[in-house]
């Protein structure tokens, strides 16, 4: 049970910082007439999903450059850092799904969307401390020769 409050501590930080850069970037473009006022709060909302979203991509192996090579008439594509690249963006893509779906839908819908946002990023962000395995740890040698 210790390591899930220590992973609730370490979301506070990515959570701050997400959901700060992200209510000032809608703020800005509110700004400047691209969005409606009231958007920014968007911002606040998703700082849990961009919270787990860090969490997963700090907790994320090396490249595993074993995968195999899709081959496209653009040249080959390496799946292992397609992969690597995509893990953690997804779940905090998936937990600001209600504020991109609003915020692509108009200056008509974001109201609606603000409870579906804040219950989305809290989701997922339990989602990610309740999935939460404890580390094994190797056990301590006393230190004497056998």
């Amino acid at each position: 049970m210790g390591r899930r409050p220590a992973l609730a501590a370490r979301a506070l930080l990515p959570a701050l910082l997400g959901g700060t850069w992200a209510a000032l970037a809608l703020a800005g473009v509110a700004a400047t007439g691209g969005l409606p006022s009231g958007t920014w709060l968007f911002g606040l909302l998703a700082a849990p999903a961009l919270a787990a979203g860090a969490l997963r991509m700090a907790r994320r192996g090396p490249v595993d450059h074993s995968l195999p090579v899709i081959d496209t008439p653009g040249g080959a594509v390496p799946t292992g850092p397609l992969l690597w690249a995509a893990t953690g963006a997804d779940l905090a893509l998936l937990g600001c799904l209600p504020a991109v779906v609003a915020l692509a839908a108009g200056p008509a819908a974001p109201g609606g969307f603000l409870v579906a946002q804040a219950l989305a990023g809290l989701a997922v962000l339990a989602g990610v401390l309740w999935g939460s395995r404890p580390e094994r740890r190797a056990p301590r040698s006393s230190g004497q020769a056998t």
